[in-house]
């Protein structure tokens, strides 16, 4: 097979490194197992803690950080926030049940890449991890809008 029209070789393929941080086990499994199944994605590393995944973003340089708002200790948005000012090369896509336009604003203002609706994370995560990745290194001003109004919750 060539390489031409929409035939892709699988080792033309550039690899997306994502490290995935939940502090729920059931929720980081179920996530590893999805993102593994797709051949332009390795999973890197996986943390439960803010501070793991700042430690492993050092260490692993991975290309998108999956991760989620609410962990134990230093919560996802101030987690982001270190690793925009550590690691400028990482880029953050939250990942949360909370999908109200506080926790967005918040999540932006952080230097989140983009947010996306744990409930919606199927199609929607695979898609903004690959347009993520795709981008140079251009700033987004806000995150992507993978939270339709219906979505919105108070938190």
């Amino acid at each position: 097979m060539e390489g031409s029209g929409n035939v892709v070789h699988w080792s033309e393929l550039e690899m997306i490194r994502a490290l995935l941080v939940d502090d729920q086990p059931q929720i980081l499994e179920g996530l590893e197992m999805l993102l593994a199944l797709e051949p332009d994605l390795e999973i890197v590393g996986t943390a439960q803690t803010a501070q793991e995944a700042i430690a492993l973003a050092h260490s692993l340089q991975p290309d998108i950080i999956v991760m989620d708002v609410r962990l134990p200790g230093i919560d996802g948005i101030a987690a982001t926030r270190a690793l925009g000012q550590d690691l400028p090369s990482g880029k953050v896509v939250i990942l949360s049940l909370y999908c109200d336009p506080e926790t967005r604003r918040q999540a932006a203002e952080a230097g989140a890449q983009a947010f996306v609706a744990k409930h919606d994370m199927t199609q929607s995560l695979l898609a903004t991890i690959r347009q993520i990745a795709a981008q140079t290194k251009q700033s987004m001003g806000e995150p992507a809008p993978q939270c339709s109004a219906r979505d919105e919750r108070n938190v």
